[in-house]
């Protein structure tokens, strides 16, 4: 279990080295980050259903100690958006002035929902990314099928392909005749 989070958070530090973010201070973000995937999946200890909608509110009340406001505002913000939206508005609108700016929290919500997507879908895969030329590429030595399915989906800061390099290929067993 432990080294399923490692890995998760592995994910989200190699993705937010290679996207160019619109950010003063590439840094600043990044434990905000990694806090919100460490407490991803905090909402389905409640229920399944909505559990985004309870970790925001789960972090809301509890993350306090050893945080700002702002911070625990960024984690809870960031565990609310998991989705198809990056944003949500009317959470934005209401402690904008306390958030970092929008253009930085959409990059900030794309890593957390496409490290969560890529993580679910990986089964312990070695994953790099490269960008270049609006092009992020996720090179990966095991399938991502249910990812790439989610990632079509996906809403991205700004228009750029992503490229999964994958091993999609079904496995040879001799035993079998495959």
């Amino acid at each position: 279990m432990k080294e399923r989070k490692k890995s998760k958070l592995k994910i989200a530090s190699k993705l937010y080295e290679q996207m160019p973010c619109e950010m003063q201070n590439k840094q600043q973000y990044k434990n905000e980050l990694l806090w919100a995937l460490k407490l991803s999946g905090i909402g389905k200890t409640l229920n399944i259903y909505k559990s985004h909608q309870h970790a925001f509110y789960i972090t809301m009340q509890e993350l306090n100690y050893g945080f700002t406001h702002e911070q625990s505002l960024l984690v809870a913000l960031l565990l609310r958006m998991h989705g198809k939206e990056l944003l949500h508005k009317p959470l934005f609108q209401s402690f904008k002035t306390l958030l970092p700016e929008r253009e930085t929290l959409l990059w900030l919500s794309f890593i957390y929902t496409l490290t969560v997507f890529l993580h679910e879908a990986s089964n312990s895969a070695s994953i790099e990314f490269t960008y270049s030329n609006k092009t992020l590429t996720i090179y990966t030595d095991k399938p991502l099928y249910l990812a790439k399915e989610k990632i079509k989906s996906l809403e991205k800061p700004l228009a750029f392909a992503i490229i999964i390099k994958d091993e999609s290929k079904v496995p040879r067993n001799k035993e079998l005749g495959v």
